[in-house]
């Protein structure tokens, strides 16, 4: 990402325009803002673990701890030193620090800035002052009503847009600022006004939308779990845990997994002892990639909602239960119905950790979590085949059969997303010609979780699918990982890797090869070079 942020940046010119006085309405939208943003931080309950966003895949690690405090800068004697970013100031360009529970972001000697959620959000309402950068531009309020923006840099420097209702930047060119800049996304962000009050808005961008905390928002900014912020060039995002994802086409064609990594679903009606919610998921695609790609896209928004509509959290563990069914079968037949032709399904193995208190493990399929403990591995889930006894007599009893290991002789799993044709009631596989029961009856193939839970504990959960599972034991698996941390510092991304590597190399799967290696301990390093 090019610059958006500099340390000592051009004044803005001083314009022959009219101002009005700032208006009651923006006054209480700034300070209702500023009341919600102060609420919303996340407590981190010791040690905050922060995680680079623009380092390339091969650089050294991309996840470390904060204790109390950590300066950023391009010098030695900065807690983290990124020496490649020329933008930095050579000391304390910010400083993270942790404050009543909860990590804050201070600019130092130069400017930091904080990105701007997605969506029709109020978050962060603009007045005379404001900066915000997209791309490599930076854009400055120059004028309340009607709002004026000056950019100060990128291909539109020096020109002032007049903003009325609304105006959109972006690349398209049904833009109202269509900006040529590859950074950008086509439709990359807009200033809306609503109730007399402009506000930015991200339209869901690749690179973000950076909120620059000078002016009206110079100072302290109090984190959530999941912010991305910008020092120079360098982005950093606050984590739940660190996380490694590697995925490995093998010797398939096509990869047709996917994964999801949410820090924290952000629920709003959950008891606050089960909160921030962490969710992380492989999904294994069959028959093409289309409905795994579906479940990344859609499947941890529909997890969110349903935990969101409980209300009886008296017992926790019946109600998530109930929560993980519904969302999946919900997904399951809103992928369904967009794409009642096609024949493609996944699986899915989700990990939610719930606060401090439960972890809890939801499967649909045959890919597999294991928690690694001092006394070795714990599995979390169970495999979902033909080749289960009980799964193989719920096919029987829907009136299927198993032959080979596999439902109906096609499919190598009992539980799936998607699989349309499977889905259907059973008398329309096996005698189309007659006329249909009063009733369906269950289906051979379901989208139902089997869920487990437990106290949240251990060094780190591994979430692989059968193409490392095929290869090696859970039991192996965890040991190659555990092994990889111990050799690369506590780097969760290169134990992963490391044991996809050796899943495809040394074991010779011939299947996709995807892991997730979620670190549960802060066990990376406090500062880093």
């Amino acid at each position: 990402m090019a610059s958006m942020l500099e340390s000592a940046a051009p004044a803005v010119p001083s314009l022959a325009l009219p101002t009005q006085p700032t208006t009651d309405a923006v006054d209480a939208a700034f300070q209702r803002a500023a009341a919600e943003r102060h609420a919303r931080a996340t407590p981190v309950r010791g040690a905050a673990v922060l995680r680079f966003t623009t380092l390339s895949n091969d650089a050294p690690r991309r996840g470390f701890v904060i204790g109390d405090h950590g300066t950023v800068g391009r010098g030695a004697q900065n807690h983290i030193q990124v020496a490649s970013d020329a933008t930095l100031c050579e000391t304390n360009h910010g400083t993270f620090r942790c404050q009543d529970n909860v990590l804050v972001l201070e600019p130092g000697n130069g400017v930091v800035a904080v990105r701007c959620s997605t969506g029709e959000s109020v978050d962060y309402p603009l007045r005379t002052g404001c900066e915000f950068g997209c791309g490599s531009s930076i854009f400055a309020v120059s004028r309340d009503a009607p709002l004026a923006l000056y950019c100060r840099e990128g291909p539109l420097q020096g020109r002032t847009l007049d903003v009325r209702e609304a105006l959109m930047i972006g690349r398209a060119q049904s833009c109202d600022a269509c900006v040529e800049d590859r950074e950008l996304s086509r439709q990359h962000c807009k200033v809306q006004k609503r109730g007399g009050v402009y506000y930015l808005v991200d339209l869901g961008s690749t690179n973000g939308t950076y909120v620059r905390r000078v002016g009206p928002y110079a100072g302290p900014h109090r984190l959530r779990i999941g912010d991305k912020v910008l020092l120079g060039r360098t982005g950093l995002e606050l984590c739940r845990f660190d996380v490694g994802v590697c995925s490995l086409k093998g010797a398939r064609r096509t990869m047709e997994d996917r994964t999801t990594i949410v820090h924290d679903l952000r629920c709003s009606n959950l008891p606050q002892a089960l909160r921030p919610v962490y969710y992380a998921a492989v999904y294994d695609g069959h028959g093409g990639d289309a409905c795994a790609q579906f479940l990344k896209d859609e499947l941890h928004g529909y997890v969110r909602r349903s935990l969101d509509a409980q209300s009886d959290w008296s017992n926790a563990e019946t109600t998530i239960n109930a929560a993980l069914r519904d969302a999946c079968l919900q997904c399951d037949a809103a992928f369904l119905a967009t794409n009642p032709a096609n024949r493609a399904g996944s699986t899915a193995c989700i990990l939610l950790v719930f606060g401090q208190s439960i972890m809890s493990c939801a499967n649909v399929g045959d890919s597999r979590c294991c928690l690694a403990t001092a006394s070795g591995c714990a599995q979390l889930s169970e495999d979902q085949t033909p080749a289960r006894a009980d799964e193989a007599q719920r096919i029987r009893d829907a009136g299927g059969f198993v032959i080979h290991k596999r439902v109906m002789g096609e499919l190598a799993v009992s539980r799936a997303f998607g699989d349309a044709e499977l889905k259907r009631p059973v008398h329309e596989l096996v005698r189309p010609n007659e006329p249909a029961p009063a009733e369906a009856g269950p289906r051979m193939v379901l989208a139902e979780p089997e869920v487990t839970h437990r106290a949240v504990e251990g060094d780190f959960a591994l979430i692989a699918c059968d193409g490392l599972y095929d290869v090696f034991s859970s039991d192996e698996a965890v040991d190659v990982v555990r092994k990889g941390l111990v050799e690369n510092a506590g780097d969760p991304v290169r134990a992963a890797a490391g044991v996809c590597s050796a899943a495809v190399d040394d074991r010779g799967s011939r299947d996709n090869v995807t892991a997730v290696v979620v670190a549960l301990r802060a066990a990376a390093p406090e500062g880093i070079s």
